[in-house]
């Protein structure tokens, strides 16, 4: 027995976009009230520590910012502080390494260039590490990123009047910032000529352009960023395990920045300016100095694949087979590294919670399915890793029935609506 087609397809494609963006407050609030039941006195008495200037007096003296410094510092210092303790952190950061790769490619992506807040993708991962946790991640992050495919998913590529009005909106704005030029870039690649019928074919071409990455310098630009911005600081710090270097982590969203933007720019500066054809010009975007960068179609890129999810899946294999090795010797964590790392596993594990959900809203069930199975074998990054690339073949096949079903009503609608010399007046 086939089961029904809303029942077949990812929930975002059938239900409301509202429904399912309930659960994710839900879950921000549950990830606190479960670490509020967890944190005992010794991360209070820490704290206090902290602001009596006791521990970590180089750094507890500053005024206003003195004691939460020091508070991070310490904190994530006694995380590292035995052996079980460094394979459950060496785990976390290989799974922050995937999640931050997957974000930076979603937001990297032409369908995501209008949205303000995915533009400043770093900006939440920094308030995240320092402020909120899980939580950021639970309402911002993904929550911005379920709205914007709830958009794209609703995008309809025939409706030439409503892309034009976009357009010329965009081209009417006297603002000549990145940003307006890239929310310009977005619309009118959309647009296509009056006259020109859109098959179906096209208009699933319009839609699958929304998937490309932005530039195919970021096929170089994401790895390079991930790695000497996250891992070597994340390495750094399980290495030394010193004030210096988690100071140094904590700040990770500014250094990917920072080498994302030199890895674009040297890329870019290499490559050769040629104005492109009006078949090119299509599927590419217009850069801010009035340039044109080719746009990536990352999933049938095989070389930029490998290279782009590289860096978490190899951290998270060398970190999963360390956690199962550390199992095998006995517990070695103190009272106040326990406190601190059940925290950090608490706070994990409902990120994880999150980014299942996240995949099962987008992707469906059988996905959720695969990304547990990987995770048992090769670590949670790698498993959100492979789960990210099952989901954007999801998404495809979901954009390829939605034309299908598109044109399927109009072809029908038009076939019943027909009337030739053969049709007799009264029926």
């Amino acid at each position: 027995m086939e089961l029904p087609r809303y029942l077949r397809r990812p929930p975002i494609r059938t239900f409301a976009l509202r429904p399912l963006l309930i659960p994710l407050p839900l879950l921000a609030v549950l990830t606190l009230a479960v670490i509020v039941v967890h944190a005992d006195v010794n991360t209070a008495l820490l704290f206090s520590q902290c602001h009596a200037r006791s521990r970590l007096p180089s750094v507890s003296w500053i005024p206003g910012l003195g004691a939460p410094l020091c508070f991070a510092l310490s904190f994530f210092q006694l995380a590292l502080a035995s052996v079980r303790s460094w394979a459950v952190m060496a785990v976390s950061l290989s799974f922050l390494a995937a999640l931050l790769t997957i974000t930076i490619v979603e937001s990297s992506r032409n369908g995501s260039r209008p949205n303000w807040l995915l533009r400043r993708l770093m900006l939440l991962w920094l308030v995240m590490n320092l402020l909120g946790g899980s939580i950021i991640w639970q309402l911002l992050i993904v929550g911005s990123f379920m709205l914007q495919m709830g958009r794209e998913v609703r995008f309809n590529p025939t409706n030439r009047r409503r892309l034009r009005h976009a357009s010329s909106a965009s081209s009417s704005s006297s603002s000549n910032d990145e940003e307006s030029a890239a929310l310009a870039a977005a619309e009118v690649e959309e647009v296509e000529p009056e006259t020109e019928s859109l098959t179906a074919e096209e208009a699933l071409k319009r839609k699958l352009r929304r998937r490309h990455l932005e530039t195919d310098a970021d096929a170089v630009a994401i790895p390079d960023a991930v790695a000497l911005g996250f891992v070597l600081p994340s390495i750094l710090m399980l290495i030394y395990n010193t004030p210096a270097t988690i100071g140094l982590w904590l700040l990770f969203p500014i250094w990917v920045s920072l080498f994302r933007r030199a890895a674009k720019t040297a890329i870019h500066s290499l490559q050769p300016r040629l104005i492109p054809s009006r078949r090119r010009r299509r599927s590419s975007a217009p850069s801010s100095n009035g340039s044109h960068r080719r746009t990536l179609d990352l999933e049938s890129n095989r070389p930029a694949l490998a290279l782009v999810y590289l860096v978490p899946v190899v951290c998270s294999l060398a970190a999963h087979i360390h956690w199962i090795w550390s199992l095998t010797r006995r517990d070695d964590r103190r009272d106040l590294t326990k406190s601190t790392i059940t925290i950090i596993e608490i706070d994990m594990a409902f990120m994880g919670v999150t980014t299942l959900y996240w995949l099962l809203v987008e992707a469906g069930l059988k996905v959720v399915l695969a990304v547990l199975g990987v995770t048992v074998v090769l670590g949670p990054g790698a498993g959100v890793c492979a789960g990210w690339y099952l989901r954007e073949k999801a998404i495809r096949k979901g954009h390829e029935e939605d034309v299908q079903l598109l044109y399927g009503r109009q072809s029908s609608g038009g076939a019943e609506g027909a009337a030739s010399e053969q049709t007799p007046l009264l029926q």
